[in-house]
């Protein structure tokens, strides 16, 4: 638990590179007490008490049985594009992972809201923002799941340019209809989209695509806004992310370097294996992770007992790489 209360700061603002400086401020999250709490929900937590919940609106999929949890949301300032405004909202939920890392989530939905249980109930944090440039505005929201079973993930998505609300399912997607638009379903597993941009396929403008293309594009949403607040490098090179991009860091020195690397979809397969379900990690925790890890191993309980990968990073010469993948060691897309 984190034990220092952040102070107050100044009005928000971007960096050079139009990130927030500080997603906490534009929220107004902040730390809790130094004092221990009892913790039933965000408030009584002291984690979001500038945020009010709007009660009883949303339903976790995964935690069978609950009806309603908290929804606490964030307005967040408009972005410049659709990839810009997903990319904010990773910052901003990482910002509530960070907050909560290490918390235990009520389980029993009999507990929610009581004071003397010391765990914290599930809620989703909303995040609300707009895009587009001077002439044209488009709503988006999004919905991250925070609880113990598919936690930090966008569960809803309400793109206004499809004018469409669609919500993840808890299984294969019903959605590989030929029918034309947006489906209001996707499926909880990332779709397997090889070498396609995940920025090209977020366009759900065209009314000539069936669901089963347009549900592609709501999960390249869902992998730049989840996984990006998870990792800073995949909002760093959101523009150019691909499924099969390499994300590599360097292990000599030669002319021509050998990289140890991994691949996107072996990454968001890793989060609990090697990076232990921390958010908004930074680029120098995941090159050190990719030099020093191999596969993770479990049980025959399924438990992780040796921390790595899904698979182990492999090994490559740095000229095999290309401008879809990411320098870890300059923090930036690779440059041929």
């Amino acid at each position: 638990m984190i034990t220092t209360a952040r102070p107050a700061q100044a009005a928000p603002t971007r960096d050079r590179a139009g990130g927030m400086a500080d997603p906490l401020q534009r929220h107004a999250l902040r730390d809790p007490l130094a004092a221990p709490v009892q913790r039933k929900n965000l408030e009584q937590a002291d984690l979001m008490s500038n945020c009010p919940p709007q009660n009883g609106t949303a339903a976790p999929v995964s935690i069978p049985g609950v009806s309603a949890v908290n929804v606490y949301e964030s307005s967040l300032p408009k972005s410049a594009s659709r990839l810009e405004a997903l990319k904010d909202a990773a910052e901003w939920q990482a910002a509530v992972g960070g907050l909560i890392e290490g918390e235990k989530f009520t389980g029993d939905k009999d507990d929610f809201n009581k004071e003397d249980v010391d765990t914290l109930d599930p809620f989703i944090y909303r995040t609300k923002t707009k895009y587009g440039d001077e002439s044209t505005t488009t709503n988006l929201t999004l919905d991250y799941q925070n609880s113990q079973i598919f936690t930090g993930y966008v569960i809803k998505v309400n793109d206004g340019a499809s004018g469409k609300s669609s919500s993840m399912e808890n299984a294969l997607s019903s959605a590989s209809s030929v029918n034309k638009g947006v489906p209001t379903k996707y499926s909880n597993r990332h779709a397997s989209t090889g070498v396609n941009t995940l920025s090209g396929l977020t366009n759900l403008d065209d009314t000539n695509k069936t669901q089963h293309v347009n549900e592609q594009g709501l999960d390249a949403m869902t992998k730049i806004a989840g996984e990006g607040a998870r990792w800073q490098a995949v909002r760093k090179h959101a523009a150019k992310l691909t499924d099969s991009s390499w994300f590599f860091a360097r292990t000599n020195n030669v002319q021509d370097p050998d990289v140890k690397r991994v691949s996107f979809k072996n990454l968001w397969l890793s989060w609990a294996g090697a990076f232990d379900k921390a958010y908004d990690i930074s680029d120098a925790t995941f090159a050190s992770k990719v030099k020093t890890m191999g596969a993770f191993v479990k049980n025959q309980y399924g438990k992780i007992t040796t921390e790595g990968f899904s698979i182990a990073p492999s090994t490559a010469k740095l000229s095999a790489c290309d401008a879809n993948d990411y320098d870890l060691d300059n923090s930036k897309s690779h440059t041929v």
